[in-house]
């Protein structure tokens, strides 16, 4: 089964555990184009973890806590390694890669990434860091022309 994923985030607990789910049934993660945050954390957990396309990218930042204040909302990066998200996401990427070192390189790439900002993966690139697994039709715009989508 193939799940394709496109998306710029959401809640990052349901992200984690649905990319349980998605890697106790061996799917196969697909993006085409950006896949962002919890997204992102949902396409690791992919048994094959596919870019498709020349706008395949996958998005990894640190988490947030979002609150209000004074009828205002505001957003709160998570820095610390004792606060609950990160030590979830740490968490599931140990467990997610067979290879320490792989783990490591992706946790350090979220916790240096402002939860304000995207450091995008794609290309050969994720090949290395072991985000994807496969680069298909790397050349061409599978995505397709706004209008048509």
């Amino acid at each position: 089964m193939t799940l394709l994923l496109e998306s710029p985030g959401g809640d990052l607990f349901n992200g984690i555990s649905l990319a349980y789910q998605v890697e106790a049934l061996a799917f196969r993660t697909v993006a085409r184009y950006e896949c962002a945050s919890a997204c992102a954390l949902i396409f690791l957990a992919g048994a094959e973890r596919v870019l498709w396309g020349s706008r395949a990218r996958i998005g990894f930042h640190q988490s947030a806590r979002v609150g209000q204040r004074m009828g205002e909302r505001i957003r709160r990066c998570d820095t610390s390694i004792d606060r609950a998200s990160v030590v979830r996401i740490r968490r599931y990427l140990y467990r997610r890669f067979a290879a320490a070192d792989d783990a490591e390189r992706i946790y350090r790439i979220i916790m240096e990434t402002s939860c304000n900002a995207i450091e995008w993966i794609q290309g050969q690139r994720a090949i290395e860091l072991r985000v994807a697994t496969e680069l298909a039709s790397e050349g061409i715009d599978v995505f397709g022309p706004k209008e048509q989508r």
